[in-house]
């Protein structure tokens, strides 16, 4: 699993994949943010390492990199969605011998997320 520190709250997640955007639908969902795309990322699971990837026209930006479409993700990590938009630190949990099974993915609603903030 996987914490997603945003500005306002912290949420867990478990699974594979997380869809952030301004979708109600998102798993981490900024609902009516117009700087976000209904799916503007989606964060993976591959082989034990999480990468984001931008949706669509989207580009984000992990720490002080440069705007990109994918990324590797380290723990600590501060995404940001978009140029003055939310922002996320990624935190993975560690898993235990026995949490190696299939991993669940949080159904929509249990974690949702606002952000206030606007663009310039």
């Amino acid at each position: 699993s996987i914490v997603l520190d945003l500005e306002s709250r912290r949420l867990e997640f478990s699974g594979q994949e997380i869809v952030i955007g301004a979708s109600a639908n998102a798993d981490c969902s900024f609902p009516g943010d117009q700087r976000l795309s209904d799916r503007h990322a989606i964060l993976r699971n591959v082989t034990g390492r999480w990468l984001i990837e931008a949706q669509g026209d989207a580009a984000i930006r992990v720490g002080d990199g440069r705007p990109t479409k994918v990324a590797w993700l380290n723990p600590g990590d501060v995404i940001h969605l978009s140029e003055q938009g939310p922002r996320i630190t990624f935190s993975p949990t560690q898993q235990s011998p026995e949490d190696s099974g299939p991993i669940r993915l949080a159904n929509r609603g249990e974690a949702r997320a606002a952000d206030s903030s606007q663009f310039e």
